[in-house]
Formats: C-alpha cells, sequence, structure tokens
C-alpha cells in the first residue's frame, strides 16, 4: 500500500477493496490462464491457415525437466503469430519418443490440424 500511497493517494481505498487472500489469487490467475487458452484456441482455429512448432527442453530451479512448445502460425491475411503454446513435465529418463507423445498430445489438446504442420 505503500506504493499506492505515493502514486496517488485518492486511490488507496480503491486497492484496499481488493481481496488479497490465497484462494482468491489462485482463483484469479486459474480463470486468467484458461481464458488465454480458449482465446488461443480459439484463434488457432479460425484464423489458422499454417504453423509451426518449436520445442525447447530445459530445466527450472528445482532441476525438473520441462518441455516448452511455441507455435507460430500464419493467418489468412498472411500474420505470423509466436504464442506460448504449453510447458509440460517431464519424467526423470527421457526419450526422443517420449517428446514426441507429449508434443502429439498437445496437438490433440489444441485441436490443431497435422496436416497444416510445416515441418521443413
Amino acid at each position: 500500500m505503500e506504493s499506492v500511497k505515493c502514486i496517488d493517494p485518492d486511490k488507496e481505498h480503491n486497492f484496499e477493496a481488493i481481496p488479497l487472500s490465497r484462494d482468491t489469487i489462485q482463483r484469479r490467475q486459474f480463470h486468467i490462464a484458461e481464458h488465454l487458452n480458449l482465446s488461443l484456441l480459439q484463434k488457432l482455429n479460425s484464423q489458422t491457415t499454417l504453423f509451426s512448432l518449436a520445442i525447447d527442453e530445459s530445466n527450472d530451479i528445482c532441476d525438473s525437466a520441462q518441455l516448452i512448445i511455441f507455435i507460430r502460425t500464419l493467418s489468412f491475411d498472411f500474420e505470423i503469430h509466436e504464442n506460448f503454446l504449453s510447458m509440460k513435465s517431464l519424467p526423470g529418463n527421457v526419450r526422443g519418443q517420449d517428446i514426441f507423445e507429449i508434443v502429439k498430445q498437445c496437438c490433440l489438446e489444441f485441436k490443431l490440424d497435422m496436416t497444416c504442420l510445416i515441418i521443413d
């Protein structure tokens, strides 16, 4: 609240009215993530002609392996967009087949038409 007082003291009471319990924050984060997923899904299925995927495997701060998937799309207006598609945790020993299955499952989850995938 100290920063709000410095920026605009008249608005301090507005910020105090915002509930900041752990459950409220978690619920709002969930709704925001759900909305972003739905809007991306709608955009991918209605405005995309072709797409490519970029995949990166990295370790987080706890040394857990994670797979990050980005999608680059070409719209009907020939505009290129790049979006974060998904992040999946990887098991201890990962083979190429495991990564393929995770990416395939992600494509099914987002209802991507695999005939529109650019592989070159």
